[in-house]
C-alpha cells in the first residue's frame, strides 16, 4: 500500500479507537520489518525511536480522520520520552494516546502516549506536540530557521557552521570504515557516514547524507508534493543518537574504561524539531556531552540541514546495559 508520508516501516497496524481527544493502535514486532535487521544483527529489537514512529502514525491517522481527509500531523515537539522494557519479534506493541487541542494554536495537538506490550508491561511514555497541516502545505513548521536567516553559531573547535557546506574541507576524523568499527548497527539503520570532528568528552559533528533510494521512500505514492518527503522524524532522532553513541563509546575507549555491553537510548527531552531535510541534503549532528552518572551519560546538541538548524535536542540520555533481555529495562 502506497504512503502519503515518508516513514521507516508500518508503524502502526490496526488502529482499534480513534474518537475526538483518543487514538489506540497497535503494531505487532516482526523480524522482517525494514530497518530491524540491521538494529541488531545479533540481536534484532524494535529501536526506541520506532515507538515514537508507532506513535506518530498513529495520530497521523488520528487527523486524517478528525481534521479531515487531507489532513496530517508533522512532529514538532518532545516534551519528554522515556523507555522502560525493549520490544522484540514476536512482541505486540499496544499504543494509547490522548490528543487535545491547543486554545492558542488551533494548527497544534499535545499528545499524551502510554505504550504497552502485549504482556502488560510498560514500553515508553511520551510528551509530544504535533502540527496539523494540510497535505501539499510546505509551510516550514514553528520556529524555523529559514535559509536567509541568520548565520548559524560556529561549530565547536573552529569557525564553520556545522552543515553550513554539505561537503568537508578537511579529511574525516573517522571514516565509515571506522565508524562501523564503533557502532554496533548495520544496513540499513547505520546512520551514521562520518565524523567531522570529535573531541573525547566534549563534542563530535557527524555527518548523514539523506538519499532517495533509502527504504524510507520506497512506499511512497505517485503523486506527492515535496513535504511528504521530508526525511522521518524518528530517523532524525535516531542518526544524533547514534553519533552521540560514537562520542561516547570513543570517549570511553581514551579513558581506558571501554564499554562493555550495549549502548542503548533512554530517555529525551526538550526537542525541538522546526525544520525538515529531505533527499540529496546532508545532515549534521553536533553532539555535546553533558554529564557522565556512571554508566549512563546526557548529551545535548542540534541538527543542521545545509545551512538551516532544523532541531535542537535538549537532553538525551544513553545508559550501558550489560545484557538485554525481554524484561530488562
Amino acid at each position: 500500500m502506497s504512503r502519503r508520508f515518508a516513514a521507516p516501516l508500518t508503524a502502526v497496524d490496526r488502529v482499534s479507537t480513534c474518537t475526538a481527544d483518543r487514538v489506540e493502535a497497535v503494531k505487532e514486532i516482526v523480524a522482517d520489518d525494514p530497518y530491524l535487521a540491521g538494529h541488531y544483527p545479533d540481536f534484532t529489537i524494535y529501536p526506541g525511536v520506532f515507538t515514537l514512529e508507532s506513535v506518530h502514525q498513529a495520530v497521523r491517522l488520528w487527523a486524517r480522520e478528525h481534521r479531515g481527509g487531507g489532513a496530517t500531523a508533522d512532529l514538532v515537539r518532545i516534551d519528554s520520552l522515556s523507555f522502560a522494557a525493549p520490544l522484540l519479534p514476536g512482541d505486540t506493541l499496544h499504543i494509547g494516546c490522548d490528543v487535545a487541542g491547543d486554545a492558542d494554536a488551533p494548527h497544534l495537538v499535545r499528545v499524551r502516549a502510554r505504550c504497552t506490550r502485549g504482556d502488560g508491561t510498560l514500553a515508553a511514555r511520551a510528551t509530544l506536540g504535533l502540527r496539523i497541516r494540510e497535505e501539499g502545505d510546505s509551510a516550514p513548521a514553528p520556529g524555523a530557521v529559514p535559509a536567509s536567516g541568520t548565520a548559524p553559531a560556529p561549530a565547536p573547535g573552529g569557525t564553520r557552521a556545522p552543515g553550513a557546506a554539505p561537503v568537508l574541507d578537511h579529511a574525516p576524523v573517522l571514516d565509515h570504515a571506522a565508524v562501523r568499527r564503533v557502532l554496533p548497527h548495520r544496513h540499513p539503520v547505520l546512520l551514521v557516514d562520518e565524523v567531522a570532528e570529535l573531541v573525547p568528552g566534549e563534542h563530535v559533528v557527524a555527518t548523514k547524507a539523506v538519499a532517495g533510494s533509502e527504504p524510507c521512500y520506497a512506499d511512497l505514492a505517485e503523486d506527492l508534493p515535496g513535504s511528504a518527503y521530508a526525511y522521518p522524524a524518528s530517523l532524525l532522532v535516531e542518526s544524533f543518537g547514534q553519533s552521540g553513541a560514537v562520542l561516547w563509546l570513543r570517549t570511553a575507549e581514551a579513558a581506558g574504561t571501554p564499554v562493555r555491553g550495549t549502548l542503548v537510548f533512554g530517555s529525551a527531552r526538550d526537542v525541538s524539531i522546526t525544520g525538515s531535510a529531505r533527499p540529496g541534503q546532508v545532515l549534521r549532528h553536533v553532539v555535546r556531552i553533558d554529564r557522565t552518572i556512571g554508566d549512563n551519560v546526557l548529551m545535548e546538541g542540534e541538527i543542521w540541514a545545509g545551512g538551516e538548524r532544523i532541531a535542537t535536542v535538549g537532553s538525551v540520555l544513553a545508559a550501558v546495559r550489560g545484557g538485554l533481555s525481554a524484561a530488562a529495562p
